[in-house]
């Protein structure tokens, strides 16, 4: 019996053991590893909770930082186109007032004042006679600035502005300590900013502006005030070399005057006794006075000579003289046809001295021009009589007038000596003989070229020169032809 209940009890321990480790194993180890992977995953999601309201933070604060530097980038650029607009507004109101400084300065002020939002603004230029600095018209703020405000005394050495000058260095000001001797000069000033104005190594005045709030100005607005105070300094310059130029041109306008009246006046006391002389030479070559041997008459031929090229130089003089001096062409319709027929003829006897064939081809008909009929046939004849001179024996001299359609040409070309490329950009200047031409003492002014060039621009008109050394020269000159009168047809 015994036996049995020890059987059945051994049976049943084991069989209880054994469920507790098929439960153990089947449902109570997998709930734990359940629980614990529960448990990890809950870690795990706070852990990323926690990581996420970190980065959100971070990214909040980067967000805050990221606006802030924005916002001051933007009030940045802001200031930077008011001062670009400043400057802007600066160069465009100098560049309509060139050469008036005060007015210059003036503009500046203001724009310089708008843009600050400044109380005060002054431009103080050197007076080098009275040794002091002065304010230039147009200061703004002077009731709330140095109690001396249109002139200051450059032995005050105390003064900003003075200090400033001497020592050729900027200053700025925030606020004044009661003990500041500046502020026994202010009033109601409390920043200030001083620019001194330079040209090269030298200080010529300052630029003062200041607010009556202190800690005013930005280190911006201070660099914009420098901008401001070079861009002021080369106004100032500029308009000092516009008065000595000014001032220079005035001086050879009345130099050229006297000069005009000078020779004007020479020219025509001269005239008069080489008129005598030309007479009573004449009477003397005729012999009305008794005869003459063959020395005595070619003595009086030179004396002639020389008369007649003084005659000429005096003339030359006058013509460049009235020229210059604005004389008015009295123009009429003219026909360059008979001009250049007329000079061709007048001046065959002197080209037949020298066995020189002067000749003429001209159209049958062209349209007139206007012009001074007088000017315009000297100008023909300056330019044959100088291929004449400079023609040899045995040479030719041609001269033609080309309707160009709208312009009349004139051309007066020579076999002669020609002009080195070098000598032609000169040819037409007052005064000058190409040294190639000097060489062959041919007597002349060197003022021709320049009277003809003068007076065939003076109608509108152009003249020009082609020439080979050696092979000749063509001149040439164009007019407007006169669209409504009807053309001339060659006599």
């Amino acid at each position: 019996m015994l036996k049995e209940i020890a059987a059945v009890a051994v049976t049943t321990l084991v069989t209880g053991v054994g469920l507790y480790w098929y439960f153990r194993f089947q449902w109570v180890l997998p709930l734990k590893r359940s629980v614990a992977a529960k448990e990890k995953e809950l870690a795990e999601a706070a852990q990323i909770r926690w990581q996420m309201k970190k980065t959100e933070k971070q990214l909040q604060e980067e967000i805050e930082t990221t606006i802030q530097e924005l916002t001051s980038t933007n009030a940045k650029l802001i200031e930077r186109a008011r001062e670009m607009k400043t400057l802007y507004e600066v160069a465009s109101s100098v560049s309509t007032q060139i050469g008036q400084s005060e007015s210059s300065l003036s503009a500046i002020v203001s724009i310089l004042t708008k843009a600050l939002r400044a109380e005060i603004c002054v431009f103080y230029m050197l007076d080098a006679e009275k040794k002091v600095l002065e304010a230039q018209p147009g200061a703004m703020g002077l009731a709330y600035d140095e109690v001396d405000r249109q002139q200051i005394d450059l032995s005050d050495k105390q003064n900003s502005t003075v200090r400033v000058f001497l020592e050729g260095s900027p200053e700025s000001m925030g606020e004044f300590a009661p003990a500041d001797p500046e502020r026994n000069n202010l009033c109601r000033v409390q920043s200030l900013v001083l620019e001194p104005l330079r040209q090269e190594t030298k200080t010529i005045g300052v630029l003062r502006v200041g607010s009556l709030k202190k800690n005013f100005f930005t280190q911006d607005q201070i660099h914009l005030v420098h901008l401001v105070a070079e861009e002021a300094s080369v106004i100032v310059e500029g308009a000092m070399l516009y008065k000595r130029l000014a001032h220079t041109a005035e001086e050879l306008k009345r130099l050229n005057r006297v000069k005009d009246d000078f020779l004007s006046t020479v020219s025509h006391e001269l005239k008069t006794p080489l008129t005598t002389i030309k007479g009573f030479i004449a009477i003397l070559l005729m012999e009305e006075a008794g005869n003459l041997n063959d020395q005595q008459k070619q003595f009086l031929k030179m004396v002639t000579g020389s008369v007649g090229r003084l005659e000429a130089l005096i003339s030359d003089l006058l013509d460049i003289a009235k020229l210059e001096g604005g004389v008015a062409m009295e123009t009429e319709p003219v026909s360059l046809i008979e001009l250049a027929k007329a000079c061709v003829e007048s001046l065959s006897v002197r080209a037949g001295q020298k066995n020189i064939k002067l000749e003429g081809e001209f159209p049958s008909s062209m349209p007139v021009v206007l012009a001074d009929q007088q000017w315009i046939s000297q100008v023909i004849d300056n330019l044959i009589s100088n291929a004449i001179k400079f023609t040899p024996e045995g040479g030719r001299v041609t001269v033609s007038v080309q309707d160009k359609g709208g312009l009349a040409l004139v051309c007066v070309q020579d076999t002669g000596v020609g002009i080195k490329e070098e000598e032609r950009q000169n040819l037409f200047h007052k005064f000058y003989r190409a040294p190639s031409h000097a060489a062959m003492n041919v007597p002349g002014t060197g003022l021709g070229l320049a009277i003809t060039k003068s007076v065939v621009e003076k109608h509108g008109g152009n003249i020009w020169v082609e020439s080979t050394k050696g092979e000749g020269s063509k001149f040439y000159f164009v007019l407007p032809v006169a669209k409504t009168y009807a053309p001339a047809e060659a006599a």
